[in-house]
Order: structure tokens, then sequence, then C-alpha cells
């Protein structure tokens, strides 16, 4: 993984990044998660996810993303 600091983790420890506005384009893994009509992007380390890993980096998504300063329109 580059030299990005993990912002969370899954329950089993699988480390995350972000979520980000724009696609990182350094070829790590990345997951597409939807989020209100805005595409937001998660960088994850090291393995493919399940399905249910997946469903894990949304809601982890969506709290973080809730936290963020809101923009003006």
């Amino acid at each position: 993984m580059s030299t990005w600091l993990p912002s969370g983790q899954l329950r089993d420890g699988t480390l995350l990044f972000g979520p980000l506005r724009d696609k990182p384009i350094d070829g790590d893994p990345v997951l597409a998660v939807d989020l209100d009509g805005k595409t937001w992007w998660v960088k994850y380390c090291c393995k493919t996810l399940t399905p249910e890993q997946v469903a894990e980096v949304r809601e982890w998504s969506q709290k973080r993303v809730a936290e963020y300063p809101q923009q003006a329109p």
C-alpha cells in the first residue's frame, strides 16, 4: 500500500483508506461505493473482499462520509 495511512478497518482487520472523492490511480485495490448519488472510493488492503465485507465497507463509508464537513453547493 504505497504511503497511505489507514482511516479504518473491517472487523477482520482488513485496512481501509478513505472514502475518497476521486479514484486513486496507484494500482492498489479499490471499491466503488455509491452514497446518495455520489461515487466514493475506498482503498483496502490485501485481499479480495467477500460480499459480507463489501456490505461492511458500505456501512463504514456511510458513517465516515456523514462526518465529513459539508461543502457549499
